[in-house]
């Protein structure tokens, strides 16, 4: 079953490093704006005091000073940034990415 509503999952997603989403809900597409850039474009809008939840996977504990954050010059009501970053202030990507949007209608 399910809820949508107030303070209601609004989106979430999991795509790999290649932009491709194994699978979503209200996430249109994703953007792949460079090495672990990427845009989240959600279907429907909503307001931008939104909440964002990310995780990512990899293979194995190969860098413990990886940073995954959204890009906060990026949120709207309807996309935002999400960018990892690893210890020296470059990017990485990672095998999989994990984002879930909570928020009121």
């Amino acid at each position: 079953m399910a809820y949508f509503g107030e303070n209601a999952c609004r989106a979430w997603t999991k795509f790999n490093a290649s932009a491709s989403q194994s699978d979503s809900f209200n996430v249109s597409s994703i953007d792949d704006d460079g090495v672990g850039i990427f845009g989240v474009n959600m279907g429907d809008s909503t307001n931008t005091n939104y909440c964002v939840l990310t995780g990512y996977s990899q293979q194995k504990r190969t860098n413990p000073n990886r940073v995954l954050f959204i890009r906060r010059d990026s949120i709207s009501n309807s996309s935002f940034d999400v960018e990892i970053n690893i210890g020296h202030g470059g990017t990485f990507d990672v095998d999989f990415y994990f984002v879930n949007v909570m928020a009121d209608t």
